[in-house]
């Protein structure tokens, strides 16, 4: 089972490199 602290580094972890793609 996925813990929510790994959950959440890993949304976090996404939405940095949307951002990071999005912003070129």
């Amino acid at each position: 089972m996925i813990s929510m602290c790994h959950l959440f580094l890993f949304c976090t972890q996404l939405s940095d490199c949307y951002h990071f793609f999005t912003r070129k």
